[in-house]
């Protein structure tokens, strides 16, 4: 299996706001897009993306860090949903010149591929939703609990099992507090002694925390009845960030949803094979169900 990490040195990535940091995962031809999550990065997806290369060789999964995350340079004060939709459509055109690509977004990934779409339909094939509905997220309390625990959080952690403890003492699920160890970085010279060692952040939590307050206001919901068979959702049963009323309004509109039991909002890494199978059967034209939910088992 292939990984081919082509990020910038962060300097260099950095001079250039649409220049998006991003790596490769499998060797084939045929490319799909990969979003992260809020105060996620390309990292989190890493598994997922590996079970989907390892069923389907033909796969080039690309995995791209949002602006303001991982290694892509910093997010705008005036960032919004179209606009890091434009940085990874700029970063689209360069890698895969031409032809419609299937996107796969987790939570805020989701959202910003459903920007994407309505920025660019011919750009833009079958997109997944990863535990994320189509509408406003203001008022998800377990998303507000995230945003105000992270805000709250420290800036050095000893360990990035500290974070988890901070997160989960905070009642944040622990699956998704040790999913987001991703964005801590080690900060220490060369030669600082193991037990000194410290780990901080590879996000602007100010930053990231301003921009969802701004983009909580946004329904998407106009993108997805333009063609709602190209886009399904798949979420967690155990997590809140899709709700009730967005199951019935999927449902209605056509929407293939999917539901894995068992998970919650960090559902790509808790049960990256069951989310593979589903990702990679839709977008292979395999025959699904559109007026009921599909529940994968434990």
């Amino acid at each position: 299996m292939e990984w081919a990490d082509s990020s910038r040195l962060q300097a260099e990535a950095r001079r250039i706001m649409a220049e998006l940091a991003y790596a490769e995962v499998g060797g084939g031809s045929t490319p799909i897009l990969l979003i992260h999550g809020l105060f996620g990065s390309r990292k989190a997806l890493v598994p997922l993306a590996q079970q989907l290369a390892s069923q389907h060789d033909q796969l080039r999964l690309l995995l791209v860090d949002l602006p303001g995350h991982g290694d892509s340079p910093p997010m705008d004060d005036d960032a919004t949903l179209s606009s890091l939709a434009n940085d990874v459509l700029a970063l689209l055109d360069d890698i895969v010149p031409s032809g419609r690509v299937d996107v796969v977004g987790h939570s805020l990934g989701g959202r910003v591929a459903l920007a994407l779409r309505q920025l660019a339909p011919h750009r833009v094939g079958r997109t997944t939703l990863l535990d994320m509905g189509p509408g406003r997220t203001q008022g998800i309390e377990s998303l507000d609990a995230l945003v105000e625990a992270l805000a709250d959080a420290p800036d050095l952690f000893t360990r990035r099992a500290d974070l988890v403890d901070v997160l989960t003492a905070a009642n944040i699920s622990k699956p998704v507090a040790q999913a987001l160890t991703v964005s801590l970085l080690r900060r220490a010279p060369a030669a600082t002694p193991l037990d000194q060692l410290q780990f901080g952040w590879s996000i602007d939590r100010k930053a990231v925390c301003s921009f969802q307050a701004r983009v909580s206001v946004d329904d998407l919901w106009a993108v997805v009845s333009v063609a709602p068979s190209e886009v399904r959702c798949i979420r967690g049963a155990d997590s809140d960030f899709v709700t009730p009323a967005d199951v019935d309004r999927l449902m209605q509109l056509g929407c293939q949803l999917d539901v894995i039991e068992g998970t919650g909002h960090s559902l790509h890494t808790e049960k990256p094979a069951e989310v593979a199978a589903l990702v990679s059967a839709g977008m292979t034209g395999a025959k699904t169900d559109q007026t009921s939910a599909r529940r994968t088992q434990q």
